[in-house]
């Protein structure tokens, strides 16, 4: 008996992580791509703001 619904609750268990992965695969996914974003943005704005400052020291 106790036998039986330990290895029911271990299939349930093992079900609940096949279910529960591909969550997590997409969740990391999202993670990256929006931290690979974020990076870029950043540099983007650096640049941006050197260009500024280089065009404030030539407009002097």
């Amino acid at each position: 008996m106790a036998r039986t619904v330990f290895k029911d609750l271990d299939t349930i268990y093992k079900h609940l992580l096949i279910k529960q992965y591909p969550f997590e695969k997409f969740r990391y996914l999202l993670l990256s791509e929006v931290s690979r974003l974020w990076r870029f943005l950043c540099f983007f704005n650096f640049i941006n703001k050197s260009i500024q400052i280089q065009e404030a020291q030539y407009h002097l």
